[in-house]
C-alpha cells in the first residue's frame, strides 16, 4: 500500500511540475506569500526561467523515474544552449544516498549553470511553454 501511495504522490508531483514549467517559462509576475503580485524585470524573468529549467532537468534526468519526453525536449532545446557555455556533466541532484547539504550544493551549481542559458532562452520561452502546457493538458485528460 505504501508503495502505491508513493507512486501516486510522485506522479502528482511530476504532473504539477510540468504545469509549473509551462507557467515559469512565460510568467511576467510573481506572487508573494502575502498574495501580492510583483512585476518581474528581466533578471526576475531569468530567475523564473531557471526555476523552470531546474524542474525540467529533474524530470529529464531523474533518478528513479525519467520522463522520456522531457529528456527529448531537453536534448533538443537546452543542451545546444548549454554546450555554448558549459563543458562536462551537470550536477546530479537526484542521486540517492547523498546528504541534504550536498544535494543543496549541487542544486546551486546546477542553477548557476542554467543561469547562463536563461537569458538566451527568453525569445523561445513562449514556444517551449506551449509544448509543456499541451503535454500537461494531454496528461491531465488521461
Amino acid at each position: 500500500m505504501l508503495s502505491a501511495l508513493d507512486t501516486v504522490r510522485n506522479g502528482l508531483r511530476r504532473h504539477g511540475n510540468r504545469a509549473r514549467i509551462a507557467h515559469s517559462l512565460v510568467t511576467k509576475e510573481k506572487t508573494k506569500p502575502d498574495g501580492g503580485v510583483v512585476k518581474l524585470d528581466n533578471e526576475g524573468r531569468k530567475e523564473s526561467i531557471v526555476d523552470a529549467l531546474v524542474l525540467w532537468h529533474e524530470l529529464a534526468a531523474g533518478g528513479k523515474w525519467k520522463d522520456p519526453q522531457a529528456l527529448e525536449w531537453w536534448k533538443g532545446h537546452i543542451e545546444p544552449e548549454l554546450s555554448a557555455s558549459h563543458t562536462g556533466e551537470l550536477p546530479d541532484i537526484a542521486e540517492t544516498g547523498i546528504a541534504s547539504r550536498e544535494r543543496k550544493d549541487r542544486k546551486e551549481k546546477l542553477r548557476d549553470e542554467l543561469k547562463k542559458v536563461a537569458g538566451r532562452l527568453l525569445g523561445s520561452c513562449p514556444k517551449l511553454s506551449a509544448q509543456w502546457r499541451a503535454r500537461w493538458k494531454r496528461d491531465d485528460e488521461e
